[in-house]
């Protein structure tokens, strides 16, 4: 392969300066961003299944000797090397709360829905992990599968044994989550015919434990994710190779090409005043305006009795599902649609994880989002700007 004679470092450092070169298209420069943060992090690894002890029995095996405590695993929770051991809580209403170490018995009081841990651990160096024990709430499984297929590169489905009901779950994943996954059973009962849906992962492991115990043996698997993410990285290195043989005498600016402060700020006030992004915007605008209405409506007829909030969140995520697959099509070469772009992943997210809590606040909070996505949209087309 040509990523034999090719060092990441020496491919993130050409690539950065390709991204920051005046001479290169938009839509090149954002490609070689993109390259370089890929070869920059390590592989996004996802653990899921519909059994929070499963996982958590996976999950200390990948620590080896470190042990997460029990009490400190939400539903959601982020694995990823650093030097020395940290965390970062997220609460229901967004509040982050930082630590040295595992969280305190305080912050586990008040139940974050989603905990990112920087751990001194050597695997993960090349592979971090994102931990999701999906809901009993079959109305949650699509939106946490679809909010877990973005955020990783490869999944592992971890249950007991697979059941039919883990094929009816694993079954709502979209095919970016399933085009690379594995799965892994902590308790095979090898009596028992397993489901068809097993031929549909990549490969299954079976590792050696019980449900008292954590020591899992999960070298095998292990291993085949260190083959897989070694071949994905020297791929990775030949598109880098390829793209900077093609593009790389752009890199070189000319002094007209490095514009000062006063220029850049002129060049780009005359394309902000020339671009017209109606064509791209106007009808996802129209549906956010649209089922804003039918929010209203919804909050006018609701029952106070009743379970209201679900309903209410379920719309706003809706909404906001419906605005990302719109922005999925959007041109990438634009700098304000980029902006837009990321803050509807953000506020998907975000209307998940308060879905999971579903409460009054939580469903105020989603709805003020929408109000936010209104007003940017609102700036973003230029309106009410002179």
């Amino acid at each position: 392969m040509l990523a034999l004679a090719f060092a990441p470092h020496e491919a993130i450092a050409q690539l950065d300066t390709l991204a920051a070169s005046a001479r290169l298209p938009a839509r090149e420069a954002d490609r070689c961003a993109r390259l370089a943060e890929t070869l920059r992090r390590p592989a996004r690894v996802c653990l899921l299944g519909p059994a929070r002890g499963d996982i958590a029995q996976v999950v200390h095996a990948i620590l080896g000797s470190t042990h997460l405590p029990r009490a400190a695993q939400p539903p959601a929770m982020e694995l990823k090397y650093g030097t020395v051991l940290k965390s970062v809580a997220t609460l229901e209403d967004g509040t982050t709360l930082s630590e040295d170490g595992w969280p305190s018995a305080h912050t586990i009081q008040r139940e974050p829905v989603f905990l990112q841990m920087e751990l001194p651990v050597e695997r993960l160096r090349s592979m971090s992990f994102l931990v999701l024990a999906l809901e009993s709430d079959p109305a949650m499984h699509r939106p946490a599968l679809s909010w877990a297929a973005r955020r990783s590169e490869i999944a592992i489905w971890c249950t007991g044994s697979f059941s039919v009901a883990d094929a009816r779950i694993w079954g709502h994943a979209p095919e970016r989550l399933t085009q690379h996954a594995y799965l892994l059973e902590t308790r095979r009962d090898v009596s028992v015919p397993r489901h068809g849906a097993v031929a549909n992962f990549t490969e299954a492991f079976a590792a050696d434990g019980h449900e008292a115990s954590t020591a899992l043996d999960i070298e095998p698997l292990i291993a085949r994710l260190t083959s897989d993410i070694e071949d994905a990285r020297n791929a990775d290195l030949d598109m880098a190779q390829l793209l900077l043989h093609r593009l790389r005498h752009l890199a070189v600016e000319t002094p007209d090409d490095a514009p000062g402060e006063e220029h850049t700020g002129t060049k780009q006030a005359s394309v902000k005043h020339k671009l017209d992004l109606r064509p791209i915007l106007s009808e996802p605008f129209l549906f956010l305006m649209a089922r804003a209405r039918d929010l209203v409506d919804v909050l006018a007829a609701v029952d106070p009795s009743q379970e209201w909030p679900e309903r209410v969140l379920d719309e706003c995520i809706d909404v906001v599902e419906g605005l990302r697959d719109r922005a999925e099509n959007w041109p990438e070469d634009i700098a304000p649609i980029r902006a837009l772009q990321t803050m509807i992943e953000e506020v998907c997210d975000t209307t998940t994880l308060l879905r999971i809590e579903a409460g009054a606040e939580q469903a105020q909070d989603a709805a003020a989002m929408l109000f936010q996505l209104r007003a940017a949209f609102e700036q973003t087309l230029g309106w009410g700007n002179d």
